[in-house]
């Protein structure tokens, strides 16, 4: 369906898989079936980022590991990856996305899942902010020597995506981030101010 010049797509959560593997041709260089799992190992790290003004907020790290388990090494070997932030539906944890971050990180995907506006009264702009502060601390990771993920982030190759309220977040997140190169709004809601008009731009 369209509305105001924007698709909108209705996504079921249990698919968010198979929209996930859209992003991920980015990461991939052949042509392959990418709704199934990828040849990395998916591992998950919780994290605490710092905002541009210095306050901060959690957050949960998928990305390609040394092996299965909460925290472990990254896998270098076939990085450095590109980095994806991921929003989060209305009053939905990040940890119903989990199957989707793991997805991402099976095809060489580094992705984060901001854990703000989870309340009742979620602001819009500021949750698409996190999104991008996301990318750059990821970023800022990358760069440093004491990092888990030093020299493993491609900063200029970043993306955004999202379901529901995030789907529209993503779509405010890109339209104020020129640096964003992929962006995968999925069921996304019209948000406040509009990602409907967002995605003009």
């Amino acid at each position: 369906a369209y509305r105001g010049g924007m698709r909108l797509v209705s996504t079921a959560p249990s698919s968010l898989r198979a929209a996930a593997a859209a992003l991920v041709v980015a990461c991939t260089a052949p042509a392959q079936d990418l709704s199934q799992p990828g040849p990395r190992t998916p591992a998950r790290r919780d994290v605490t980022v710092v905002r541009p003004n210095g306050s901060t907020f959690a957050a949960t790290v998928h990305y390609p590991g040394t092996s299965s388990a909460v925290g472990a090494s990254v896998d270098a070997s076939a990085g450095p990856y590109p980095i994806v932030a991921f929003g989060h539906g209305f009053l939905s944890a990040v940890t119903l996305y989990a199957s989707t971050g793991a997805h991402l990180a099976s095809w060489g995907c580094i992705g984060i899942l901001p854990q703000t506006q989870g309340g009742f009264l979620p602001s819009h702009s500021a949750l698409a902010a996190d999104m991008v502060s996301s990318l750059d601390w990821l970023d800022a990771e990358g760069d440093s020597p004491s990092s888990p993920w030093s020299g493993a982030i491609d900063g200029g190759r970043r993306g955004v995506m999202g379901h529901s309220m995030g789907g529209g977040c993503s779509l405010l997140a890109a339209q104020s981030d020129p640096r964003i190169r992929a962006v995968i709004p999925m069921a996304a809601a019209d948000t406040n101010p509009s990602s409907v008009a967002a995605s003009a731009g």
